[in-house]
């Protein structure tokens, strides 16, 4: 038996999320461990496939691995790692996921100060190029919009909370905007779902479009304000019809 007393204080040493394979290996060799009894052999190992079925252990509900002490499941994180790695870096308007972030933070801080009535910086978020100059130029040939900046200034910010935030939205079919609905500002620009050129009244807009999983769709249109700048003018939010 000191074979296997042996081969079991190690297993036992191991983290839990590697006992299930390697009591595996072990019933494999125990009849060659346990030479002088089959009976015992055979015993030893349902003994075991019920110590790992009562093992304190959990088990990922997504893919059946053991999770680690903190609860995390270590092959679903290296599958997540992977898939965000096979990501494209660039977005459809040409920023990376790293500019996006840094843009998300500048709107964050700036909604967050709109209380005081002498904050007006107006925040310079990065220049456009990819496929988003070539959808505009598919819309309207004479629009060439590469290296052109997009802003949003604060008194812009503010009109689309007091009009059109949460408690204040009176457009028929329009949700009242959070401040997360802001927070989506950068990636609706990036990552929008389609174009228009709005109508031109006075001056001519580019609206963005993107749909999201909890059935609602968010438009940012951004106006021709000067040579080579888009500037934010609104954002609003309204519930896509059920099919």
């Amino acid at each position: 038996m000191q074979p296997l007393a042996d081969r079991l204080r190690a297993i036992l040493a191991q983290p839990e999320e590697t006992w299930a394979d390697a009591f595996a290996a072990l019933a494999e060799e125990m009849p060659e461990l346990l030479q002088d009894s089959d009976a015992l052999a055979e015993l030893m190992e349902e003994e075991m496939a019920r110590a790992i079925a009562n093992s304190s252990a959990q088990h990922c509900p997504k893919c059946g691995q053991f999770l680690s002490g903190d609860g995390t499941c270590s092959a679903c994180k290296a599958s997540e790692n992977a898939d965000a790695a096979s990501q494209p870096q660039e977005t459809k308007c040409g920023w990376t996921r790293e500019q996006m972030a840094e843009y998300k933070q500048a709107i964050s801080e700036q909604y967050d100060s709109l209380n005081d009535s002498h904050y007006n910086k107006t925040l310079k978020l990065g220049r456009v190029g990819g496929k988003l100059v070539e959808d505009v130029l598919a819309l309207d040939h004479t629009e060439n919009i590469a290296g052109f900046r997009i802003e949003l200034e604060t008194s812009q910010t503010r009109h689309m909370r007091n009009k059109h935030g949460e408690g204040n939205e009176k457009w028929p079919g329009q949700i009242g905007l959070t401040k997360e609905d802001f927070l989506r500002i950068p990636e609706i620009l990036a990552d929008y779902d389609f174009l228009e050129f709005a109508e031109p009244k006075r001056t001519k807009a580019l609206h963005f479009y993107k749909r999201y999983p909890d059935g609602t769709m968010n438009m940012v249109p951004a106006i021709f304000r000067m040579k080579g700048v888009l500037s934010i003018r609104t954002l609003w939010k309204k519930e896509l019809p059920k099919k």
